[in-house]
């Protein structure tokens, strides 16, 4: 419904934002390195697409949908991609 466009909404957008300052090193002081633009991209997509699977199961096993999203907390925390300080 209207919750889960919003989850893929919010992180297309965060995920523009980000290759945007990637983009443009003057926005960012100072300059991320490689490891911090690869985990803000992992995590910039994470959320929209956990929520896109999780609709996609919706349409077969509604209860089982949520447990999609065990990934997000999984998946933010994974070895290597954990946030920076």
């Amino acid at each position: 419904g209207h919750v889960g466009r919003a989850v893929i909404t919010l992180g297309a957008l965060f995920l523009l934002q980000w290759h945007y300052i990637c983009r443009h090193e003057h926005l960012c002081e100072p300059a991320p390195g490689h490891a911090v633009i690869r985990g803000g991209l992992f995590r910039s997509v994470l959320v929209p697409a956990v929520a896109i699977t999780g609709a996609l199961i919706c349409l077969a096993n509604p209860p089982v949908s949520l447990l999609v999203y065990i990934a997000l907390p999984v998946g933010t925390f994974a070895p290597g991609h954990m946030p920076a300080p």
